[in-house]
């Protein structure tokens, strides 16, 4: 019976090149939607963190903190919708329900959308960047495979000559062996 150890080689790691592709692509999706958030109109934007916030479910530090205060656009004395125009005022309330204020938002701010809709551009953008890092990082990965089976030194003692081994050795003080 052969021994499984022995069977095929062990090559140097690489685990950061997934890690980077991850972290690049998270930081692309934020400037993906900092890029949305750009082009949108006003009230989609403006509610947009407040849209988030009211999708998660409440944590148990909102009772410590009471409520959660939101930002309110209002036309004149009424929340402002997207078809009306004039001036808007900007205030900070707190909802009587979150659910209600949520699902206002939805009907009338965001034509009736859950979050992932309304941020589907940005999220695809996203998946199609994570997607290209990771086929970067596996290519990459069964190159340095390859190149390390080929001999090519990626990390670790390199191979010397006995006279360079005796040379190295011999101007230390101390131990050393000689070797031919």
């Amino acid at each position: 019976m052969s021994d499984p150890a022995a069977a095929s080689p062990s090559y140097p790691a690489r685990a950061w090149r997934p890690l980077a592709g991850l972290a690049v692509s998270l930081i692309a999706g934020t400037v993906y939607i900092f890029a949305w958030r750009a082009h949108a109109d006003l009230l989609p934007r403006e509610y947009l963190v407040d849209y988030a916030r009211l999708q998660l479910p409440p944590l148990p530090i909102d009772a410590l903190e009471k409520r959660w205060k939101y930002d309110e656009i209002l036309n004149g004395a009424v929340l402002a919708i997207p078809s009306e125009s004039g001036m808007f005022t900007c205030a900070k309330f707190t909802p009587n329900s979150r659910e209600f204020f949520r699902d206002w938002l939805q009907k009338h701010v965001y034509d009736g959308k859950p979050l992932w809709r309304v941020l589907l551009w940005p999220l695809i953008a996203t998946g199609l960047t994570l997607l290209s890092l990771m086929a970067w990082a596996v290519k990459s990965h069964q190159d340095a495979n390859r190149e390390s089976r080929n001999g090519r030194l990626l990390r670790g003692p390199r191979l010397v000559t006995h006279r360079e081994w005796n040379r190295c050795t011999k101007a230390k003080e101390g131990f050393w062996i000689e070797t031919r």
